[in-house]
């Protein structure tokens, strides 16, 4: 079920946004390493959790595209179906 909800989607792309490695590390100064290993592995955990895969945006925004056109196109059907045996 979930895979047919466009909140799933959205949330993976903002997760990648968010998680991504560059944002993970930039509150680490660049010379403390235990702070840069701590981070990154933490925002992989994130990114593992929720089943997020960075390589995969395109894919998210396509599938989120989509979801949104069957949705609208679903009920616009539905509503003209209805309007039918109203009238």
């Amino acid at each position: 079920m979930q895979y047919a909800c466009p909140l799933k989607y959205a949330v993976n792309l903002l997760v990648i946004i968010e998680f991504n490695p560059a944002s993970c590390v930039s509150s680490c100064d660049q010379s403390d390493d235990v702070c840069l290993t701590a981070a990154l592995s933490n925002c992989e955990a994130v990114l593992k959790s929720i089943d997020a895969d960075s390589s995969d945006t395109g894919l998210y925004c396509g599938i989120l595209a989509a979801l949104f056109v069957i949705y609208r196109v679903g009920g616009l059907f539905l509503l003209r179906q209805k309007a039918k045996t109203v009238f």
